[in-house]
């Protein structure tokens, strides 16, 4: 393509000038500026001359000789007024007629002449501008070839909006001069980032070297200029500043416009319009997840909602035919080598699977918004609508049985994603199930404890003063269940436990940290997987979801106390006897049911899970217990339908038993247990686990 002549005639500051030279050079149009004529030796534009290394003269007829020193440097294609002082005589417009360019700081024919801007200011109207016209003898009249609305607020300031009007026109009269050179509108690669990184910076440059100009937020804007990229900030695209804090700054029809018309249908009204052709989108949302991990301050929560970047994101995916639109940054290398292998284009397979992923973006966004937010503002009606976004699954060597394939995704506040595997070989799928399992049943203690799952049940547990004395009361628990099982510690292990638990084989420990000497005796156990979970990063969630048979099962999660009451329907409870009652009611909650334990001194003896009947689980959890049952108590996860577990219960030397009550028997079981001596309670809350 031919490089276009283009001399500029200029009075006084010359921003205007500077700003197309540097715009040419920067987007790479073939557009040379030979000559810059100037009536006034004390011009600021002459020093903007010399920097930029652009030939000047300093002519003050703007006659003949002006006409003279135009043509002296060849063919012309433009003449462009860059607040030139003087009105041209006819013979210069007739010299190069339909050349000539002038911008104007209002909307023409609204306040031509000197002092645009102030007239306007001082006259109280909402909206003034800038007008790009070609030149005539009439001062102000030429035919408009480009024109942008300014909108004025009452409170500003003179300077701030002759600022703001002086911005719109740097890059409104450079993409009109594009135009009428080359007959077609500027490209534009529009970068709007929350992280600001020098890849960035680099993807700037090289966008261009293919002739993009570079568009872009206040904040991006201020970050790539700062580091050498000449970039125009949207509200010098539009018009309009950002308003409303920030809130406001790409929903406008310039911006919005410009991604979404199509380069084929819509071209002529595009032009018309002067909408920028914007071909490229690049955006990284605000960053609401990590916000809500950093804070609970709501308004601060509310304000990383991003409503532009997602409009955006969208209006470019939907244009995909056209666009380009990038949402990871691992994808800006990728897409500069494409560019660089087919001469600046982009395949349309490449703009297809950017634009899935760009869906897949703003819809996993917005669920996190619903689940953070919802989970503040009303989380008891987040059953009513559930969206699942999980991304980027781990596979897992395989699922339950080794001929299943199994896969994990995890949550941005999950339990795995809070959880930082420091040893042994990766969890596999019932690893997860039981770890879960085991963590949730900790997290039900405030004391120093233990919780040993085996098959997604309590095996072995206990709680007491120290992290020795609950170790060595686990102990006493059924370790022949517990072989092999997840070992969950709601405290920091140290080395002296760390020695004890060596003693056993456990496939998982999981606990809030580790001592280096601890982590290095734990470590010499090849097979053992050691977990360090950080418990605020992981936030509990609102619902549990089961999907079987294709449908999905959504309740809410039960963290609450296992207990509505404490209710003796025989005899009294002595403190230590409620505080045993309490302590097997956190254990059976998380066994699975019909299930039952027994516990004393706040230690876990024995569990029967899983059973399909409730006398059976009783039986099973009486029997693990051995000979440490005596005086022990018996906690159900579900209300007696018949007397038959006081008897075995009585039968074992059980003191206390523990149940929800609401069985139509349960006046017989009451009578059996005043019977035969036993101490019953009532809890009002089943605690069944399927």
């Amino acid at each position: 393509m031919r490089e276009k002549k283009v001399v500029v005639l200029a009075s006084g500051n010359g921003s205007n000038f500077e700003a197309l030279v540097r715009r040419a050079r920067a987007s790479r149009y073939p557009i040379g500026f030979p000559l810059l004529i100037t009536n006034n030796p004390e011009a600021k534009v002459i020093e903007r001359a010399r920097k930029l290394g652009v030939p000047y003269r300093i002519i003050e007829d703007p006659g003949k000789p002006t006409v003279e020193a135009i043509r002296s440097v060849g063919r012309v294609d433009a003449v462009v007024l860059a607040g030139y002082m003087r009105i041209l005589p006819p013979e210069t417009v007739n010299a190069f007629k339909g050349k000539i360019l002038n911008i104007h700081p209002s909307l023409l024919p609204a306040f031509k002449g000197k002092d645009a801007i102030k007239r306007a200011w001082a006259s109280g109207v909402k909206f003034t501008g800038v007008t790009v016209h070609i030149v005539t003898e009439k001062v102000d009249e030429g035919p408009i070839l480009a024109q942008r609305a300014i909108p004025m607020f009452r409170e500003e300031s003179l300077q701030s909006l002759e600022e703001r009007i002086h911005r719109v026109e740097h890059a409104l009269y450079f993409d009109t001069l594009v135009k009428f050179l080359f007959d077609k509108p500027v490209k534009y690669a529009l970068l709007a980032s929350y992280e600001k990184t020098p890849k960035l910076v680099r993807f700037a440059h090289f966008l261009q070297e293919y002739g993009y100009s570079i568009a872009a937020t206040s904040g991006t804007a201020r970050y790539l200029r700062e580091n050498g990229v000449y970039t125009v900030e949207v509200s010098a695209l539009t018009g309009f500043p950002e308003v409303f804090g920030g809130r406001v700054k790409t929903l406008n029809p310039y911006v919005m416009g410009g991604i979404l018309f199509h380069r084929e249908d819509d071209y002529p009204i595009a032009m018309e319009m002067d909408v920028p052709e914007i071909d490229i989108v690049f955006v990284q949302l605000y960053p609401f997840k990590e916000t809500l991990r950093k804070t609970k301050d709501l308004d601060e929560i509310v304000e990383m909602i991003d409503i532009g970047g997602v409009a955006l994101i969208r209006a470019a995916a939907k244009n995909h035919a056209f666009v380009s639109v990038i949402t990871d940054p691992e994808d800006i290398v990728p897409f500069m080598l494409e560019m660089e292998e087919n001469e600046g284009q982009i395949s349309e397979e490449t703009r297809q699977r950017l634009a899935v992923k760009a869906f897949a973006r703003t819809a996993g966004y917005d669920v996190d918004i619903y689940e953070g937010l919802g989970g503040i503002l009303a989380p008891t009606e987040m059953y009513r609508d559930v969206f699942i976004h999980v991304k980027d699954p781990i596979e897992l060597k395989y699922g339950e049985n080794p001929h299943q394939k199994a896969w994990v995704y995890t949550g941005p506040n999950s339990f795995l994603s809070a959880t930082e595997q420091l040893h042994g070989p990766a969890l596999s799928y019932n690893n997860i199930l039981d770890v879960y399992s085991a963590w949730s049943a900790v997290m039900e203690f405030s004391d120093h404890a233990i919780v040993i799952v085996k098959h997604g049940s309590p095996a072995a547990g206990a709680e007491a003063e120290s992290p020795i004395r609950a170790y060595e009361k686990t102990l006493i628990g059924d370790m022949q269940a517990a072989y092999g099982g997840i070992i969950a510690i709601n405290f920091a292990v140290e080395e002296d436990l760390a020695r004890k638990i060596s003693e056993h084989f456990y496939e998982v420990i999981v606990a809030t940290d580790y001592s280096e000497g601890a982590l290095e005796i734990l470590s010499k156990k090849k097979r053992l997987r050691i977990l360090k979970i950080d418990v605020f990063k992981y936030r509990l969630p609102h619902l549990q979801m089961l999907m079987q048979g294709g449908d999905i099962l959504v309740q809410t999660t039960d963290f609450d106390p296992p207990y509505e009451y404490i209710e003796s329907k025989t005899e009294p409870l002595t403190d230590k006897e409620v505080e045993d009652v309490i302590f097997g009611l956190k254990m059976v909650k998380w066994a699975k049911s019909n299930a039952a334990v027994v516990v004393k001194d706040k230690t876990l003896l024995g569990t029967g899970s899983g059973l399909v009947d409730r006398v059976t689980a009783v039986r099973v959890a009486l029997q693990k217990a051995e000979d440490n049952v005596y005086g022990s108590t018996l906690v159900s996860d579900a209300f007696f339908p018949f007397p038959d577990s006081i008897e075995w219960a009585h039968r074992f030397g059980v003191k206390v038993v523990a149940e929800p009550g609401g069985s139509k028997r349960d006046k017989e079981v009451i009578e059996k247990a005043k019977e035969l001596g036993i101490k019953l309670v009532f809890t009002g809350k089943r605690l069944f686990r399927h």
